[in-house]
């Protein structure tokens, strides 16, 4: 499990620091790119955008460029971003306002208030000082429920693909525009009920909000052209789980004496908490350990250091296997290196980046395949977390866990080609 840095100070009783100078500030438009479309956009009053991003694709920096561009030079257009998160409406104010200062975002309640900003940054009753407004998608909800008045002008959904068609209804039913932001490849929204009665709806409650609204023939449809954090040969494994196209620009990063992208097919495990199927993710993270990382910047300067625990991830389906892997390597490693191995779910660590990662098929040891098994964004999250390696782990019996799944035949096919390219990486 991860060890978080603290954000406060490290002294009780000292002042508080001086406000950071803004990191991103006022950019250049690119003529043609997908900010300038979604700012024309805006811009001419189109009442629905979408932008789909491929994983590390820059898409919170671009929701918070979109929100200050639009805030700055529209003052009397409210903007309003919504989030599905307490945790990523933070890491959002931070970005905005790290960027373009403190007094550019007001968040809507203390829940949402970074630490590291909560003297700084407004938030409850500043709400409608004319600074861009952050809140979750809960809140936005609850908050439109009572009262009748309702902001208008325009509201940013930030992560949108995890939220559903139903939530976001609530929470934007009073914009005047809306603009999606999401990556379409990544787990959707949570749901804990039986959804089996919508299978033969138009439009289910529980999809991912922009789907329903891509169907409206005035939406305006964008698509970001790269990742910056996946490699190619990792890009053109999860291409497959996309509708848009999308290449690598990454600069160079990688494991010396490791592919890109490797895997290891186990026997057949009886159950998905086979001890020898963990103990060979608990293996390979032994492995890569000690091993040199490489980064080569656009002018061709290397850097290199060497994988310590804080550098890696595992990533696996279910909670069971990550608590037997954090108590297997608490006994292989040194107890620093151990604590800071980031060990989770692919729902946990969705938004997460590390050089190395070492992930677990989820139909590894299946034998009753379940609709958590076989979602495609649990798959593409797990194989979308690293930025130089990944060691990927599955089982002989991978074909008749597809075969058995309850899925589209697009999705079956994608199931297969992703696992073939895999193997053959």
């Amino acid at each position: 499990m991860a060890v978080k840095e603290s954000t406060t100070d490290d002294q009780t009783g000292q002042p508080k620091k001086a406000p950071k100078k803004p990191l991103i500030g006022p950019m250049p438009i690119e003529p043609g790119s997908v900010f300038a479309h979604a700012l024309y956009n805006v811009w001419k009053g189109t009442r629905t955008s979408i932008i789909k991003s491929p994983p590390g694709a820059g898409k919170s920096t671009l929701v918070a460029r979109l929100a200050y561009y639009l805030h700055s030079e529209l003052p009397t257009l409210p903007v309003t971003v919504v989030t599905p998160t307490n945790g990523s409406g933070q890491a959002l104010i931070t970005r905005i306002a790290e960027a373009f200062g403190s007094d550019s975002v007001v968040a809507a309640s203390s829940k949402i208030m970074p630490e590291a900003w909560a003297e700084r940054v407004g938030f409850g009753s500043a709400l409608g000082t004319g600074a861009i407004a952050v809140q979750t998608i809960a809140s936005a909800g609850m908050s439109r429920k009572n009262t009748e008045k309702g902001d208008g002008g325009l509201y940013i959904v930030d992560e949108a693909y995890q939220s559903s068609i139903s939530d976001t209804i609530a929470a934007i039913d009073k914009a005047d525009q809306v603009l999606f932001v999401g990556d379409p490849g990544q787990i959707g929204p949570v749901v804990t009920v039986d959804t089996k009665v919508f299978d033969r709806a138009h439009t289910p409650p529980h999809i991912p909000a922009p789907i329903a609204f891509e169907r409206d023939p005035d939406a305006v449809v964008l698509s970001l052209d790269h990742t910056y954090r996946l490699g190619q040969t990792t890009t053109d494994i999860i291409q497959h789980f996309y509708d848009f196209p999308f290449d690598s620009k990454r600069s160079e990063k990688y494991v010396e004496g490791h592919a890109e992208v490797e895997t290891s097919v186990v026997a057949t495990a009886p159950v998905a908490h086979d001890p020898d199927l963990l103990d060979e993710v608990c293996d390979k993270v032994v492995e890569l350990l000690g091993k040199k990382y490489v980064q080569v910047d656009d002018e061709g300067n290397a850097e290199d250091m060497y994988l310590a625990g804080r550098h890696m991830a595992v990533v696996v389906a279910h909670n069971a296997q990550r608590s037997y892997v954090e108590s297997r390597l608490a006994g292989l490693l040194d107890p620093y290196d151990s604590a800071m191995i980031t060990v989770g779910t692919a729902d946990s660590l969705q938004g997460g980046q590390w050089p190395a990662v070492v992930a677990l098929d989820p139909f590894a040891g299946v034998k009753a395949v379940t609709d958590h098994h076989s979602s495609p964004g649990r798959l593409c999250v797990m194989l979308s977390r690293h930025t130089a390696h990944l060691s990927f782990i599955t089982c002989e019996d991978w074909k008749l866990s597809i075969a058995s799944a309850d899925v589209s035949s697009s999705e079956r096919k994608a199931h297969r080609k992703v696992r073939r390219m895999l193997i053959n990486a």
